[in-house]
């Protein structure tokens, strides 16, 4: 029996998905299965690169699971996407966060479907931005050093083959509207790259695989970060050429 483990975030569920679609690690699951002949088995954490626990967080997780590959994607959100919350919390506190994302959540939960509301939901959220302000979740230097020493400590599991994934920049509406966003994915991906290449690791290109396609909102929700089916539909084709690697490398 095969083990994957993804270290995983809210695209790699089915919650903007429609019914019946499945979500790109279950599809790779199924896949894997299929391919070997055997069963395969599936363990995912949602994870964000960022905090002082968060190493031994996923760390903990893989070696609870035991898995024969992990899928690390270089997820960037936390370092290149400026949030209202985080600047609510950073000017008036954490409580006040709290609030404002309680509020958000019923918001979104109203606005979510119908052409006026989705209409809605995006002037409500520009003016938000321009009244409060926005603030990244953490700083580059923190979210690099943090996948830096999960890649370390994973190669220490020599039982285990590792392919991290060069995760996407979002649409195009956010990287207009978050100007810093290539420079601050080009820091982070210069120094892990490099150590993903030290330690021999599956390097699988998402963002390039997205940005060869004509159009690239057909992969995103109007939020322009929450994924869409055909997102999952290229990630799949993308883990079928990794992960297939990384069997060919185990075996």
């Amino acid at each position: 029996m095969t083990r994957l483990f993804v270290a995983g975030h809210s695209d790699s569920g089915t919650a903007f998905l429609p019914e019946g679609v499945l979500p790109w690690p279950e599809r790779t699951r199924a896949w894997v299965a299929a391919g070997t002949g055997e069963p395969c088995e599936l363990s995912e954490v949602r994870f964000a690169a960022m905090g002082s626990r968060a190493v031994d967080y996923l760390v903990g997780a893989v070696e609870k699971a035991e898995p024969d590959i992990v899928i690390l994607p270089l997820t960037g959100f936390v370092i290149a996407v400026g949030t209202v919350a985080e600047s609510v919390r950073a000017r008036f506190g954490p409580r006040a966060a709290r609030l404002f994302l309680a509020s958000e959540a019923r918001f979104q939960g109203h606005t979510r479907e119908g052409r006026l509301r989705r209409s809605a939901n995006r002037a409500a959220r520009k003016v938000a931005r321009r009244v409060l302000g926005t603030r990244p979740l953490s700083t580059v230097e923190q979210t690099t050093a943090i996948f830096e020493e999960i890649m370390d400590r994973l190669a220490r599991r020599e039982s285990t083959q590792v392919v991290v994934v060069r995760d996407v920049r979002f649409s195009k509406e956010v990287q207009e509207r978050e100007p810093r966003v290539h420079e601050r994915f080009d820091r982070m991906e210069a120094r892990l790259l490099a150590v993903a290449a030290r330690h021999h690791f599956v390097v699988a290109d998402l963002e390039g695989a997205i940005s060869r396609a004509p159009d690239r909102d057909v992969f995103y929700q109007d939020d322009g970060v929450h994924t869409t089916a055909a997102f999952h539909d290229v990630y799949l084709q993308l883990m079928q050429e990794a992960v297939g690697q990384a069997l060919a490398t185990r075996a």
